[in-house]
């Protein structure tokens, strides 16, 4: 019995997807706090050798690899609200427990009401 990769792989971007967005959003907010002022140029240059950024992009790039991949076995309109959806609900959670972030009652309503939307296009 052949075991179908694309449900692991799916699960696999998905957390590529939000381990670099998580780790994108520390490496910003460690430079910032270290920044007197904020000029532009110094950002750049901070950003670009910040092992946390690096990291991130590293991560991104692993999903960018299983996305490609993905999209030679399935439809975009098919892969794509599902990823995104379980992406931004796992972010909002994320950024709720790891940063503190803004967790409202109607942003948990919204999440509810989008992911209930997906699964039910899922199903055509």
């Amino acid at each position: 019995m052949k075991l179908n990769p694309i449900p692991f792989l799916v699960v696999l971007y998905i957390f590529f997807t939000v381990a670099g967005q998580l780790t994108l959003k520390h490496s910003v907010g460690e430079i910032v706090n270290a920044m007197n002022g904020f000029k532009l140029i110094d950002f750049f240059l901070n950003i670009v050798t910040n092992v946390y950024f690096l990291g991130g992009v590293f991560l991104f790039g692993m999903g960018s690899l299983i996305w490609t991949y993905l999209l030679t076995r399935l439809d975009i309109s098919f892969i794509y609200p599902i990823t995104a959806s379980i992406t931004y609900a796992l972010l909002i959670f994320l950024g709720w427990y790891i940063f503190g972030e803004t967790l409202s009652p109607l942003r948990i309503l919204g999440i509810v009401i989008i992911l209930i939307g997906v699964c039910l296009v899922s199903q055509t």
